[in-house]
């Protein structure tokens, strides 16, 4: 797809301008030039998602869920899937209003899309950087493949004023209301909590060793903590049911991911812990913990997609991918040695491109993905 290449490419070159450049992480005001090119790349990001035909994962069940969801809950003889109420009730409306099931994808694209990239503009003192981690690590499991839970996260992230303002009643009304298009929200309530905390240096590198003992030595430990996790009174049985896919494929799944690409992961997150211990004022770096959470809800889930969802809600709602900032931040990471610093940002940006180039390769070449359900891209407007 060659326009999403140089959207791409537009925005390597100007993170890599900002390697060079970079100033304080504190420092949230953009240049108008800035602004344009962002404005551009979401702009193109939210049209090839918002219009796009029969792309990404579980459209079928969406579509076959749109066509009866005002009437009987069986379709051709067969049990619909069901929806929790909110996605319900809002496929029920625009059925009503539209009867058309794109009208009501692009509904959700605009709401979702505008959300949070709104969110990376205001809260990264780097938003051209951050987006291009986003396209690289999100973009096609969340926005082109998700719908309930972008959704959900949307929402999250249109309250997350309240956790700043400490109304914690509030915030969980906004969390229920996620919860209301998607059941694992109930896993983002505890932001409230964690993005106000800045964590000290002994429990930033302890998280980071329980990390590290998970992906390599922790498979028995994870499986029976999920176990009994699951089986909880209070835990809702969608994710009850989560929890019991994931520990029957963990012991399978667990090592194939590559080990040069696990290596190179911790690499990168170790400096990163690094740069946050030897950090001196760290309550600007307040989304740090939010950052290991889900870095080590990852780890949890090497090759899991349930599990990568839940680290989607302290990576996107938590704003732990603007931690990454701290690897440009010339104030805290080899301040005198700027060529340094330029070279080891630059790495980081290449092997995040080489990672999503694997699944863009699947996606492209093979007719196959993780991620997705491949489909060759068309619009629903030239269809």
């Amino acid at each position: 797809m060659f326009p999403y290449s140089i959207v791409i490419g537009i925005l390597f070159l100007v993170s890599s301008y900002n390697f060079i450049y970079a100033r304080n992480c504190a420092l949230v005001k953009h240049k108008s030039g800035e602004q344009c090119l962002f404005l551009f790349a979401a702009l193109f990001l939210y049209c090839l998602a918002a219009f796009r035909y029969q792309t990404g994962r579980d459209w079928q069940n969406y579509i076959k869920y749109f066509l009866v969801c005002d009437r009987a809950v069986v379709f051709s003889g067969k049990e619909v899937i069901g929806f929790e109420p909110g996605f319900a009730n809002l496929n029920i409306i625009f059925k009503k209003l539209t009867n058309n099931f794109y009208f009501l994808q692009v509904f959700i694209i605009s709401f979702s899309c505008f959300s949070v990239f709104t969110n990376i503009y205001k809260r990264s003192a780097y938003p051209l950087f951050t987006l291009l981690l986003y396209v690289l690590l999100f973009y096609f499991k969340t926005d082109m493949a998700q719908t309930r839970q972008h959704i959900a996260m949307a929402i999250l992230i249109c309250g997350q004023k309240f956790i700043y303002e400490k109304k914690l009643a509030y915030w969980a009304i906004v969390t229920l209301a996620a919860m209301s298009f998607h059941i694992s929200a109930v896993v983002a309530f505890p932001l409230y909590f964690t993005s106000r905390t800045v964590v000290g240096n002994k429990v930033a590198v302890l998280l980071l060793v329980v990390e590290v003992f998970i992906t390599y030595f922790g498979s028995a430990v994870v499986s029976l903590s999920l176990s009994l996790v699951g089986k909880l009174p209070f835990v809702p049985a969608r994710l009850s049911m989560i929890l019991l896919r994931y520990v029957e494929r963990y012991d399978v799944g667990r090592f194939s991911s590559a080990g040069l690409a696990i290596l190179m992961r911790y690499v990168f997150t170790i400096l990163i812990t690094m740069i946050y211990v030897f950090k001196k004022e760290k309550s600007e770096n307040h989304f740090f913990l939010n950052f290991m959470i889900a870095t080590i809800v990852n780890a949890m889930g090497q090759n899991f997609t349930e599990l990568f969802r839940i680290a989607n809600y302290f990576f996107i709602c938590g704003n732990a991918l603007c931690t990454y900032n701290l690897l440009i931040d010339s104030k805290s990471f080899f301040k005198k040695l700027g060529v340094i610093r330029y070279f080891v940002c630059l790495m980081f940006l290449v092997f995040t491109f080489m990672a999503f180039s694997k699944d863009w390769y699947q996606i492209d070449f093979m007719k196959r993905s993780f991620h997705m359900d491949y489909t060759p891209y068309k619009t629903f407007i030239g269809k």
